[in-house]
Formats: structure tokens, sequence, C-alpha cells
């Protein structure tokens, strides 16, 4: 899995620790609405959005985050990570100018909540490297998804990494090739975490993320 990944934060959650998230700073402006299924007209450019030279633009500049995850922005995710299946519930709150407090609370089958909330305090532009890759290993594309809550036009970053697995067998080591792609829908008119997200390591679906409940309060 790519080392900046929003599943890593969830993961980082539901085993009881959290991500300090690196140095940074955004302005925050709200524009007009977006029409959730439909790309919009402009967007900023890959200049705007790249982090690092060998990185490919990130979907989002931190800015928009910024704007896009106001007070009160609550999304229910349905994780499967590694077999491990649970709801999860994540809160943006007491949102300013350098960060946000991220809050993940796991939720029962009903949809009531199942032990303590976790939070944790993320810079903007920390929120903004977690879907930051290297160029040499992703494709971006657009497309059109349904999900539990609507349809939306997204950016799908598709990252594929190759690595050798050491192990052994009747006494001897064997490196094995082993290759890991993770693909992300990041919706246009929901700048922050990935509507979905899946992970296949040689085919295998090991790890996904998926939006069924949102809630989005007025804009800052």
């Amino acid at each position: 899995m790519p080392k900046s990944c929003w599943l890593l934060l969830a993961l980082a959650f539901a085993a009881g620790c959290g991500d300090e998230g690196s140095e940074g700073q955004a302005g925050g402006q709200t524009g007009a609405p977006i029409e959730p299924s439909v790309k919009p007209q402009s967007w900023p450019g890959p200049a705007e959005r790249q982090l690092k030279p060998d990185h490919h633009a990130a979907p989002y500049t931190a800015a928009q985050i910024r704007a896009g995850c106001p007070d009160g922005r609550s999304s229910t995710y349905r994780l499967d990570i590694y077999g491990e299946e649970m709801l999860q519930r994540w809160r943006f709150d007491l949102g300013d100018a350098e960060g946000v407090t991220w809050t993940a609370q796991r939720l029962k089958p009903d949809g009531t909540a199942e032990g303590e909330p976790r939070a944790q305090r993320h810079e903007w532009a920390s929120l903004q490297a977690h879907a930051s890759f290297l160029a040499a290993e992703t494709q971006v594309r657009d497309v059109t998804i349904e999900t539990h809550v609507g349809t939306f036009a997204c950016m799908r970053y598709t990252v594929t990494r190759s690595k050798v697995v050491m192990g052994e067998v009747k006494g001897q080591t064997v490196n094995t090739p082993s290759v890991s792609v993770t693909d992300s829908w990041f919706a246009y008119a929901l700048p922050g975490p990935p509507v979905k997200q899946e992970e296949h390591v040689d085919g295998r679906l090991v790890s996904s993320m998926e939006l069924v409940e949102h809630e989005m309060p007025g804009a800052r």
C-alpha cells in the first residue's frame, strides 16, 4: 500500500493510534457548490496541486480540502482491512487556517457507537499529502461511480507498486515478486477523503473502504 493513504489512517485509528501529519498551512475559501455527478468546468491546475517534483498532482489543494471539510462534516465508511470488517464515522471539527481535528468513531452494525472515539489534529497540507503519489507509479482518469450516497464524478487514482518478497522454502531463500494496486476514487464535489478505495495485492482484494453515509453542514 502506498505510504500516504487514507486506508492507513483508518487502520491507525482501528489499531488505537493516530497520525501526526506534516507541517503546512493553507488558506481556505468556498466557491459555488459543485454538482456531484458532473466534472467541474474549472479546477486547479497540476502545478497548484503537486507537492513534490517526482509526484503526480494530488486531487485537491490544501485550501480545497479546508473548504470541503467544514466543522461538522461527518462521513461513515464501511471498511474491510485484511479481513476485519467495521464501520467508522469520521468527523471534522475545530478547523482553522492551519488544520482540523479529525475524530474517528467505530460503529456497531446498527450504527451505534462502539468503544471510545479517537481524535487527532491534522494540518491541511498533511491531509493533502495522503493523496500524493509517485508519478511513475500513478495513473489518473476521470470516471463516474455510483455509491451508497449518490453518483459522483471522480478522479480515479491507480497506484501500482512492485516489490520483492523474501521467504524461505526447504531451507533456501526465495525471492518472489509482488505487485500491489491501490485504486482511490476522489469526488470532485467532496474534497478530502476518497469516496471509495481498494487495495489489491497480486490480484487479491485485501482492503477496502467505501462511503455509506454523509452529512455536510454549511461551509465555513
